[in-house]
């Protein structure tokens, strides 16, 4: 398969799971965002669907509601795989000169 990239419906803002063939330990579940706080509940289903033994790496692109807010409820109720990460892109502060 190589890459599959599934576009989960959660109405405004956005989530991605990606799926990456990983020999030979099988495949690799990669969630991108995941909508709004109610929106969260769709995604653990659709991860529990198409991704049932656990995500590898959580990505969260920005902080806006849109695209994290459901993220509570993954890191609370997903499985995640022994070495699973959680990376928040978050803009670094510009000092003055």
């Amino acid at each position: 398969m190589g890459l599959l990239i599934d576009m989960i419906d959660v109405g405004q803002g956005d989530s991605f799971l990606l799926t990456i063939d990983n020999p030979p330990a099988g495949e690799a579940h990669v969630l991108i965002d995941a909508g709004l706080p109610d929106a969260g509940i769709k995604v653990l289903n659709y991860i529990k669907t198409y991704a049932p033994r656990g995500l590898d790496l959580i990505i969260a692109t920005h902080i806006d509601n849109d695209h994290v807010g459901g993220l509570a409820t993954i890191l609370t109720h997903a499985t995640l795989k022994q070495g699973a990460e959680f990376v928040l892109n978050v803009p670094q502060r510009r000092v003055a000169q």
